[in-house]
């Protein structure tokens, strides 16, 4: 008999290419993990989450913290996926800029920014970038849940070891006190025998 892995759960976020979506999504990936349990990469994640989020703003939308009308009424969207199961998590963030694919650089120290790829790539199990058919591109990182190792404690005086009981006195009159009488059962046997005799 074989049993089938269990079904990954999966949640969506659409939200437009702005500052504010990444506050948004830090949020989104917080509560998602909670629900699903998986507390564990909780902070990992939204670091992570909030850094692509990050960039496909940058790349596609308004940087502009107080954007005008006309300005929002053209802003995309971007859309953040959450995959999870008993093994991790996969979190990919779609915007729809598909004309360079993006790259980890080493930033010097003095650089404000340029980290966030660095960060994926360091703190995540794997990571990548691909394009989908609706266009765009997909960058998505994963995080596989660490199984703790069993602690077995190790005694350090030396071990006992079971005793053997010397005495079988005692067992061996238990076993005689619970053994059948005989005699008393060939006398049952008998009269049985009798009665039947008698109901012929």
């Amino acid at each position: 008999m074989t049993t089938e892995p269990p079904r990954p759960v999966i949640s969506n976020l659409r939200v437009a290419a702005l500052p504010s979506a990444v506050r948004m999504a830090r949020h989104f990936a917080q509560y998602v993990l909670e629900t699903w349990r998986l507390t564990e990469l909780s902070e990992t994640a939204c670091l992570l989450v909030s850094e692509l989020v990050t960039n496909a703003v940058r790349a596609t939308g308004c940087t502009d913290h107080d954007p005008d009308l006309e300005t929002l009424a053209s802003v995309p969207s971007i859309r953040l996926q959450l995959q999870g199961n008993a093994g991790g998590v996969l979190a990919e963030v779609w915007d729809c800029d598909d004309t360079k694919f993006p790259v980890v650089q080493t930033p010097s120290e003095e650089a404000v920014d340029g980290r966030g790829l660095l960060l994926v790539a360091q703190m995540s199990t794997r990571w990548g970038v691909y394009q989908p058919q609706i266009g765009g591109k997909v960058v998505w990182f994963q995080l596989a849940r660490i199984v703790p190792e069993i602690q077995i404690p190790i005694e350090t005086d030396e071990p006992k070891l079971p005793q053997r009981i010397k005495n079988l006195q005692t067992s061996t009159v238990r076993y005689i006190e619970h053994q059948a009488d005989i005699a008393l059962l060939e006398r049952v046997l008998v009269g049985l025998h009798q009665l039947q005799g008698a109901g012929r």
